[in-house]
């Protein structure tokens, strides 16, 4: 069986989510991309556009010969060959709402791991696509690419807080944190995968997740590249993260920063009596 290095893999996912997004962005505005198909393995609603997205990554895939096993936000789980040495954790379309109302922010996201270890933390490499601006990044060997150029990392802060919660008392605390601290402000945007991949990138100061309804799909690719940015990546009682990527899984909460900036926050959050 072939054997293929870490950053021949990042190079694969890399033409393979550019070859998904340049696609969906020539098919934008197209009537009936909004059409709901069914329910997904995720158990969210597939529209048409997913659909059509997720076809194109795993024929994509196929026609590679990588051996593999896919985990798919629509599909689930997808035997490519008999005997997968890989798995690739995708999510061909994240940000679907976006994608089908105009609204610029979506991104195609693909990870990939050893069969043996299918976990988070022995992610190999990954790639984002983030369909309408048309960038590409991706991570292997410790090294962050944006459209296959190593990127050293922003010194900027953009002071952009991303949070996801159901709790209403959380934004209130937010809220007085972000009055302490003058030059943040919220913004809620509709991909999990591009939000946390801009912390790694210092388009956003910190993306926080405490829905419960975070999956695995959604963001082991930028997951893996805040990490590999040197960005800190914990659920909000500070404990590391790890999650499977064999199938599909949910993420109880999650928050990615500057170490330094969560841990204030998370003490924050404590001395408030949140977490």
């Amino acid at each position: 069986m072939e054997e293929y290095d870490a950053n021949t893999l990042r190079k694969l996912l890399v033409e393979i989510v550019g070859e998904v997004a340049g696609y969906m962005r020539d098919i934008a505005g197209v009537e009936g991309l909004n059409e709901v198909l069914g329910v997904g393995a995720s158990g969210d609603q597939t529209r048409k556009a997913d659909r059509i997205a997720e076809d194109i990554a795993i024929d994509l895939v196929r026609h590679e010969r990588i051996p593999v096993k896919i985990v798919t936000e629509e599909s689930g789980t997808i035997k490519i060959t008999n005997n997968p040495k890989y798995i690739i954790i995708m999510d061909p379309l994240d940000g679907s709402m976006n994608f089908v109302s105009l609204i610029p922010f979506a991104a195609v996201s693909m990870a990939i791991a050893p069969i043996n270890t299918p976990y988070f933390s022995k992610l190999i490499a990954g790639a984002i696509a983030n369909i309408f601006l048309g960038e590409i990044y991706s991570f292997s060997n410790n090294k962050i690419w944006i459209d296959n150029t190593p990127y050293q990392g922003s010194r900027e802060n953009m002071g952009s807080i991303v949070a996801y919660t159901n709790n209403p008392k959380f934004f209130k605390i937010l809220d007085n944190f972000m009055h302490d601290k003058p030059g943040f402000r919220l913004r809620i945007l509709g991909s999990a995968s591009l939000e946390l991949t801009y912390v790694g990138l210092g388009r956003v100061s910190m993306f926080y997740n405490d829905t419960g309804k975070l999956r695995n799909v959604d963001i082991a690719a930028a997951g893996g590249f805040v990490t590999k940015a040197g960005y800190t990546v914990v659920s909000i009682d500070g404990s590391s993260i790890d999650f499977r990527v064999d199938n599909i899984y949910r993420i109880d909460s999650l928050i990615a920063g500057k170490r330094e900036f969560i841990e204030k926050f998370l003490i924050y959050l404590k001395s408030h009596g949140y977490v």
